[in-house]
C-alpha cells in the first residue's frame, strides 16, 4: 500500500512538471529577440524579400526623360480611350422600278464620360444622284448609365441647296433594351425640328436577331423649298432579320414601310413626288 501511494505521487508530481514545461496551445507564442521561442510542429518562416530590382513594378505612365511620378496609381478603364466604328445599315432597297442604295455608319472616340460622336446617314438612286445625306459631329457626355447628352451640329448635303444645323439630344438604352436617339434641331435659318429613332434587337439563337426600327420627324414651322411642313413630316418602319456569321460581321434581309405625313405630303404629291414606299432590303451591319 505505501508503495502504491509512493507510485501515484510520483506520477501526479511528473504531470504537473510536465505541463509546467509545455505552454498551453491556446497562449499565443511571444516572440523572443534570438528567434529560439517554441513554435509549432507545421510553423515555416516566412521568405525573405525578393533581391533588388525584382520587386513587382507598380502601374506608371511616364515620359521620355522625366522621372517616375505616379507610382501608386490603380489603373481603371476610365483612365482609356477607345473607338468604334460601326456600319448599322449598309442596304440595297427596292419597290418595284425604285432600286436605291442606303448607308447609316457610326464612330465615336473617346472615355466613358466623354466622346467625340459621329453619324453619317444617306440615300441614293443605284447608278443615279445622292437624293440626300447627312453628317453630324456630337460632343457625348454621359449623363447617368446608359444614357448621354449630346450636342453638336448638323449638315445636310441636299441636291437642291445644303443646310446646316444646330443640334442636341439623348441617345441611350430605355428598360428592355430599346436603343433610343432623340435629337433636335435648329436650322441656319431658324426652323426648328427633331427626330426620334428607335430599334431593339431579339435573339432567336446567338446568331439570328430580329431587329425592328422605328423613325418619325417633326417640323415646328413649314419649309416649302424643301418640301418640309408643320407637324409631323414622316414615319418610317422596318423590320430587319440578321444572322452573325461573326460577332463584326452580319448580313440581313428584311422589309421597310416609309409614309410622308400631313402638309408634308402634300407638298411632295403636289411637287410630282411620291409619299408611300415599301421596301424589300438586304445589306449587311458591321463594326470593329
Amino acid at each position: 500500500m505505501k508503495n502504491f501511494a509512493t507510485s501515484l505521487a510520483m506520477l501526479l508530481l511528473s504531470s504537473v512538471l510536465l505541463a509546467q514545461e509545455q505552454p498551453p496551445q491556446t497562449v499565443p507564442i511571444q516572440a523572443s529577440d534570438d528567434g529560439t521561442e517554441p513554435k509549432p510542429e507545421d510553423y515555416r518562416s516566412p521568405p525573405l524579400p525578393p533581391p533588388p530590382g525584382k520587386q513587382i513594378r507598380k502601374y506608371a505612365e511616364d515620359a521620355a526623360g522625366k522621372p517616375q511620378q505616379n507610382f501608386g496609381v490603380i489603373p481603371i478603364h476610365d483612365n482609356q480611350k477607345f473607338f468604334q466604328v460601326l456600319g448599322k445599315r449598309l442596304e440595297y432597297r427596292r419597290d418595284g422600278d425604285i432600286e436605291k442604295e442606303l448607308w447609316e455608319i457610326d464612330a465615336w472616340y473617346g472615355g466613358d464620360h466623354n466622346k467625340l460622336y459621329l453619324e453619317s446617314e444617306g440615300e441614293r438612286e443605284v447608278g443615279g444622284k445622292t437624293e440626300s445625306a447627312k453628317l453630324e459631329v456630337f460632343w457625348n457626355h454621359a449623363l447617368r448609365p446608359f444614357w448621354d447628352l449630346q450636342l453638336g451640329v448638323r449638315h445636310d448635303f441636299n441636291p437642291r441647296e445644303s443646310r446646316s444645323f444646330l443640334a442636341g439630344g439623348i441617345q441611350g438604352m430605355t428598360p428592355y433594351g430599346f436603343e433610343t436617339d432623340l435629337t433636335g434641331y435648329i436650322s441656319e435659318d431658324g426652323d426648328a425640328s427633331w427626330r426620334l429613332e428607335m430599334e431593339r434587337g431579339f435573339h432567336f439563337t446567338q446568331r439570328l436577331e430580329l431587329e425592328p426600327r422605328l423613325e418619325t420627324d417633326f417640323s415646328f414651322s413649314e419649309v416649302p423649298d424643301y418640301n418640309i411642313g408643320d407637324g409631323f413630316t414622316g414615319i418610317e418602319l422596318g423590320l430587319r432579320l440578321r444572322y452573325m456569321i461573326t460577332p463584326k460581321f452580319a448580313p440581313y434581309i428584311g422589309i421597310s414601310w416609309e409614309q410622308k405625313l400631313g402638309e408634308t405630303a402634300d407638298l411632295i404629291e403636289a411637287d410630282g413626288g411620291k409619299t408611300e414606299f415599301t421596301f424589300a432590303v438586304a445589306g449587311f451591319r458591321f463594326w470593329f
